[in-house]
């Protein structure tokens, strides 16, 4: 009986004394990481989580002195499970909120040129704007850009709004805007020379006004 108190005690005492178990100190980090690799009780992982740790907390100014390793590691875990979450949360909400508008709004370019406009060459895009709702648009305001069959960007992101033109429920408004082309961005140069009916369109709606005053965005 005595012998397996004893020997428990070792084991307790070993795994308290551990490589992750020491308290962290920029004198002496080095030796300590190579003690911990040296140990074999140190997995991959929790070395390149420890890294990452002592990386950030340089980056911010982070005092890590008197925490142990093993505290570190489960505070950056910690931590990155709560963005991780964050993230997500956001990334649904965003969700909810396009299909919101979608369900209100479908928004598509219809046509694209390069004119000549106040003596210099213009992008003149056309949309049409439905209103899925059953209250009329006052104000819309979206993104837009284009790809090619690949999936790859071609041109630049563009902004639209529409403020002077009411849309009423069920009906459709059918606009063209004008951009600012320029001959020597090689962006612009690859959009004006591609097909129109081969680009993907990348619309997201940014916010919508009603005339009740009420607003998506």
């Amino acid at each position: 009986m005595k012998n397996i108190i004893f020997s428990t005690i070792i084991l307790l005492f070993i795994s308290c004394n551990g490589p992750l178990n020491k308290k962290y100190s920029k004198a002496t980090v080095d030796q300590d990481l190579e003690e911990m690799q040296k140990s074999g009780k140190v997995s991959q992982e929790e070395a390149g989580i420890l890294i990452g740790a002592m990386m950030k907390a340089e980056f911010t100014g982070e005092s890590l002195e008197g925490k142990t390793y093993k505290q570190i590691i489960k505070e950056f875990k910690n931590a990155e499970s709560e963005q991780e979450k964050l993230k997500n949360e956001e990334m649904e909400r965003l969700a909810k909120l396009q299909q919101k508008m979608n369900e209100a709004v479908v928004v598509a370019v219809t046509s694209m040129s390069v004119e000549e406009y106040n003596y210099d060459d213009a992008f003149v895009f056309g949309f049409a704007v439905k209103n899925k709702s059953d209250k009329t648009i006052d104000a819309i305001k979206f993104n837009f850009s284009f790809a090619n069959k690949l999936g790859d960007s071609i041109g630049g992101d563009y902004t639209l709004s529409i403020t002077d033109d009411q849309i009423k429920p069920g009906k459709t408004f059918n606009g063209q805007f004008i951009f600012d082309f320029n001959q020597f961005e090689s962006e612009d140069t690859r959009l004006a020379s591609s097909d129109f009916s081969n680009l993907k369109q990348k619309i997201q709606i940014v916010k919508i006004i009603f005339d009740d005053g009420t607003t998506i965005e």
